[in-house]
């Protein structure tokens, strides 16, 4: 796999405008508390994106990979 392409999550939902990067970082402090969680299952906890927003991201992400 060329990681060279690997898109992040955090970057592809705010791309989207489905949230921003402070939300973003926002949740990367908190994954450092719970490293077992997934970034996306933390934003999705904090409500700052919805379910769907997540799957949507993980879609594009997964083309693009």
């Amino acid at each position: 796999m060329d990681t060279s392409r690997h898109l992040l999550i955090g970057q592809i939902l705010a791309d989207l405008g489905y949230l921003n990067l402070n939300q973003v970082n926002e949740a990367r402090r908190k994954q450092m508390a719970y490293p077992h969680l997934k970034l996306g299952e933390i934003l999705v906890c904090m409500n700052f994106l919805t379910s769907e927003e997540l799957e949507n991201g993980l879609q594009i992400q997964k083309k693009v990979e």
